[in-house]
């Protein structure tokens, strides 16, 4: 709700320096494909979804009720979704996995039991924190994989071969310890 402030002969009308929750549900209806029972059926402006996501969540944040009234407010959005088939782009949009992130830890998950709407809402959070805690692991197994130099990868020791059966064998005890020998020219980060 815009504010007057008026100075003499001067009239200046300002709004809040961040849209109301009611900017935030526009914005989210508009970015998406919603049936009349507010079953969500496709994500068509990604970027806006993401935006108006994290403008609710940081509403929430800043919700001066209790968790349950901060996971009830959430919760009539309708979180419904046909498919999940785009909740990979959507784990993609900048600032989403952290904001769903920080408000899971400030909800009340009890106080959806009985709610559909607020399981809907728990069920999508968690479905993009998962899928981006799954893309970021694999990134880190990728670039570990990349920092190893070929030459560092762990080569067997060059044992000699076994001679005739009338020569001495290597016993364990010198095998673990020629082992042992070798493992501080590895390279490991």
């Amino acid at each position: 709700m815009p504010l007057k402030v008026t100075h003499p002969q001067v009239v200046i009308l300002t709004t809040p320096p961040h849209p109301s929750p009611l900017n935030f549900y526009g914005m989210l209806k508009q970015a998406i494909k919603q049936e009349t029972n507010q079953v969500i059926l496709a994500v068509l402006q990604h970027p806006l979804f993401a935006q108006a996501v994290i403008g609710l969540c940081n509403t929430v944040k800043a919700f001066p009720g209790t968790p349950t009234d901060c996971t009830r407010f959430l919760g009539t959005t309708g979180w419904q979704f046909t498919d999940q088939a785009n909740f990979p782009v959507l784990a993609d949009q900048k600032g989403l996995f952290d904001t769903l992130s920080m408000i899971r830890s400030l909800l009340n998950c009890q106080a959806g039991i009985d709610s559909g709407d607020i399981k809907a809402f728990f069920s999508f959070a968690d479905a993009i924190v998962q899928l981006e805690s799954n893309c970021q692991e694999a990134q880190h197994q990728h670039d570990l994989q990349e920092s190893i130099p070929e030459e560092s990868n762990v080569k067997l020791m060059d044992l000699p071969e076994a001679e005739p059966k009338n020569s001495m064998d290597l016993s364990v005890a010198e095998t673990l310890q020629a082992l042992a020998l070798s493992l501080p020219a590895l390279d490991c980060r």
